[in-house]
């Protein structure tokens, strides 16, 4: 659940890159920065959760939400928020 949180409603609230902006500008942003945080702290907390449920029951679930919560970490790291679409 808490993936899914995140992505429908944090990620949306994080503030995209402007035309013409620098990496450097755009990280350097409070507002980018606190967002990019909620991001990445649910994300992180959803994998250790199911990581300890994991642990504690064996339950095959739990290994397969602790598998795509770090997947979508991994995906949705600081490259992907600078990053600017191609069509822009």
């Amino acid at each position: 659940a808490g993936v899914v949180v995140t992505l429908l409603f944090l990620k949306p609230r994080v503030p995209e890159r402007q035309a013409g902006q620098s990496l450097e500008d755009y990280w350097a942003r409070t507002d980018v920065r606190e967002a990019v945080i909620r991001v990445w702290f649910l994300l992180e907390g959803a994998g250790v959760l199911a990581a300890v449920a994991f642990v504690l029951s064996r339950l095959p679930l739990a290994a397969l939400v602790m598998l795509l919560a770090i997947a979508v970490h991994w995906v949705h790291g600081p490259a992907r928020f600078g990053r600017r679409h191609e069509w822009e």
